[in-house]
């Protein structure tokens, strides 16, 4: 019963942490997003034409990322929106280290296999 209340616990504090992080974790996201697009802009080899459609591509792609358009999960979900960051490269598992050990290795497991 012990380990249940303590399973809870983490479980409550990840999802907090959760909430905090993913607001930040997105801004990032988004300015790497802006930077590749700054970078589009300053191709002198291509035409404003070439450059304005690789911009327009470039974000209707990435508006569509968990990086830009993740809304905060049920706790039931936490574990599946963590894998969706990851998976679309939006953090990397260094970015778990406040997260709960017990968090850390579902997340670790799932994602080596």
């Amino acid at each position: 019963m012990e380990y249940l209340s303590e399973f809870k616990q983490n479980q409550k504090s990840d999802y907090k942490l959760f909430k905090e992080k993913l607001p930040l974790w997105q801004e990032n996201y988004m300015a790497k997003v802006c930077e590749k697009i700054q970078k589009l802009t300053i191709n002198d080899e291509k035409s404003a034409a070439d450059k304005f459609w690789a911009i327009e591509k470039t974000i209707f792609k990435e508006k569509k990322n968990p990086g830009v358009l993740m809304e905060i999960p049920s706790i039931s979900n936490l574990l599946y929106a963590i894998l969706d960051l990851l998976n679309h490269k939006v953090i990397k598992m260094e970015d778990l280290v406040d997260f709960s050990e017990e968090f850390k290795e579902k997340v670790e497991k799932i994602q080596n296999l």
